[in-house]
């Protein structure tokens, strides 16, 4: 689902999957019902990853990606309506993500769900050479 990402394309190889989803399994509450990969017919398709904060009375959005030739098809449509029902199952009152403002396909997908901006940020990063190499 990264393949053709427009969605922090700089953070692409920066962290292996493993430590990716260990980083996801990290931030509030991990729930694995929270987690869901998308087939369609025999093939995977996508997946959403939400993040249970119950202190906040949220979740975070905080992976949903389709792959590339399945995308054009509504399932990232599917993918969020899931999300928005499992983020009220659990009882968020909100359901919070992020998105690279260079993201316009995404942008306008979570408009068309009814998210709304509420705040920007700057991203950096630094992209270090293992001690020792040249």
């Amino acid at each position: 689902t990264y393949r053709g990402s427009q969605d922090c394309p700089e953070l692409d190889g920066v962290r292996t999957v493993t430590e990716t989803l260990e980083s996801y399994k990290a931030t509030g509450s991990f729930r694995p019902d929270l987690w869901l990969l998308a087939r369609q017919r025999d093939n995977w398709v996508g997946c959403v990853l939400l993040a249970n904060c119950p202190a906040e009375c949220s979740c975070e959005l905080q992976y949903m990606g389709v792959v590339p030739h399945a995308r054009g098809q509504q399932i990232g449509r599917i993918l969020c309506e899931r999300a928005l029902t499992d983020a009220r199952r659990v009882g968020a009152s909100k359901l919070i993500l992020s998105v690279d403002s260079r993201n316009r396909p995404a942008i306008n997908h979570y408009r068309t769900m009814g998210f709304i901006e509420t705040e920007r940020r700057r991203v950096y990063i630094l992209k270090l050479r293992p001690t020792g190499s040249a």
